[in-house]
């Protein structure tokens, strides 16, 4: 795997990804290639408190340990989410606000609600840009469908800061 953004290859002391798969099988998909990148580019869309999300049809995962891979089928991106992204993953349940969400999570690690809003706020606006969720009772609009070729799309890694 090569580009700019290709962290896999660095330094294993220096590197926080090392050990993790440089590839996934997602079921009705295949193999999956997973480079752990950051995406600043695109600038997020706003998420409220009172927002109701579900995972896109156009979304598929698969389970890692604690971890989670999530593949966008339109774009043939996938993301790499940690534990706590993976936790709040699968809890957006179309029916529970996005506040009532971040409540329960906060009550479940035991932190105020005010210290993990802004930065699980941003994991879910980031999944939103990037047709991961998508409001419930919405259709999604589909990204057109993508070359598949051999060449990789820009994978994220999604850690919410301070964690």
């Amino acid at each position: 795997m090569n580009g700019a953004n290709d962290v896999n290859g660095a330094d294993d002391a220096a590197d926080p990804f090392a050990g993790r798969p440089e590839t996934v099988t997602i079921e009705g998909v295949g193999e999956v290639p997973v480079v752990y990148t950051e995406n600043d580019e695109a600038p997020l869309p706003p998420v409220g408190p009172a927002d109701v999300f579900v995972i896109s049809p156009e979304a598929t995962w698969v389970v890692l340990g604690d971890e989670v891979v999530v593949h966008h089928a339109a774009s043939s991106t996938s993301h790499a989410l940690d534990r706590v992204a993976a936790l709040l993953w699968q809890c957006l349940d179309a029916e529970s606000t996005l506040h009532d969400v971040l409540s329960d999570l906060a009550d479940a690690f035991g932190v105020p609600l005010d210290g993990i809003v802004n930065d699980l706020a941003t994991v879910v606006a980031t999944w939103k840009r990037d047709g991961l969720v998508v409001h419930a009772g919405s259709s999604p609009s589909l990204a057109p469908t993508g070359s598949r070729s051999g060449t990789p799309a820009l994978r994220h890694l999604v850690d919410p800061p301070n964690n």
